[in-house]
């Protein structure tokens, strides 16, 4: 409850470093392997921060340097797995400030998703105005930071109408679904949890867009996207 100490220490209970290690878990990363049409991409290395905002990992008091040592690490954390990952991001809490997207280009990562918004109306020139990053496109994937990094907003979630959907996709945006692997945590339960009602929504979803455009859609990913656009800069 002071206000200088609370930002100096963490405010939660920690491991020890190196407890969840993925190679330690090698029965969770050949699952992971064995997922079809699934694209793995980096999210944080420990999720913590000393100070309020716990699970908001990058913030504005970590200089450059440190944000490439964490991703960095988060990498090799990876190719110690020998598990594949796309070059892009999504910043715990969605934050992600300047010396983190400056870390990034360095550390040769070509997208990120951060920011979300299921609220701001659907149109071709709409902007961000909620969760994270504000000010990009809401639908259309953006170039930002010197146009080094390609970025992804989710617009859509498990209490979004499919109607949201179809607006996005006739304006030939991007359609990016967020869920959340965990659906309740310390008392607090997430609207978008993966559970079976949400995988349900989602099956109803894809079926109606499939039946409404066919072969016309293209399933993709973030990081199928950013590949393809990176190398058609060569």
């Amino acid at each position: 409850r002071i206000p200088y100490l609370h930002e100096k220490i963490y405010l939660t209970k920690i491991l020890p470093v190196g407890t969840m290690r993925l190679s330690k878990h090698a029965g969770f990363v050949q699952y992971l392997k064995t997922l079809p049409r699934t694209e793995i991409a980096l999210h944080g290395l420990y999720h913590i921060h000393r100070g309020l905002r716990v699970p908001v990992e990058f913030q504005d008091d970590q200089s450059v340097e440190q944000c490439k040592t964490m991703l960095k690490e988060m990498m090799a954390i990876f190719d110690e797995a020998g598990l594949n990952y796309a070059r892009g991001m999504n910043p715990p809490g969605w934050d992600v400030p300047e010396n983190l997207a400056k870390a990034m280009v360095e550390c040769g990562l070509i997208f990120v998703s951060s920011a979300r918004d299921i609220r701001t109306p659907i149109s071709a020139d709409a902007i961000t105005n909620m969760s994270g990053l504000k000010g990009v496109s809401l639908i259309y994937p953006q170039l930002i930071q010197n146009e080094k990094l390609i970025h992804f907003t989710s617009n859509f979630q498990a209490t979004t109408p499919i109607e949201r959907a179809i607006e996005i996709i006739e304006q030939g945006g991007l359609l990016a679904i967020k869920g959340h692997i965990v659906k309740g945590a310390f008392g607090h339960v997430a609207l978008d949890g993966m559970d079976a009602l949400y995988c349900n929504y989602l099956d109803l979803l894809f079926n109606q867009l499939t039946q409404r455009y066919g072969e016309s859609l293209w399933w993709t990913t973030m990081g199928e996207i950013a590949e393809r656009y990176m190398s058609s800069k060569q």
